[in-house]
């Protein structure tokens, strides 16, 4: 889901502004974190790397 509020993106750590990312809700904590779509890509590509070097 699209961010409704500008944050900073918890991956890359720059300023997403509106409508620009989207936000996940934090496990056991209040609150939201934002992400730029961009970085969502790259952190997808990441996590597919590491699990292909664990195997």
């Amino acid at each position: 889901m699209r961010n409704r509020f500008p944050g900073y993106c918890y991956y890359c750590t720059t300023l997403v502004p509106k409508g620009e990312g989207h936000f996940e809700k934090r496990q056991g904590a209040k609150g939201f974190r934002v992400i730029h779509a961009e970085c969502v890509f790259k952190q997808r590509e990441e996590k597919a790397k590491a699990v292909e070097a664990a195997q």
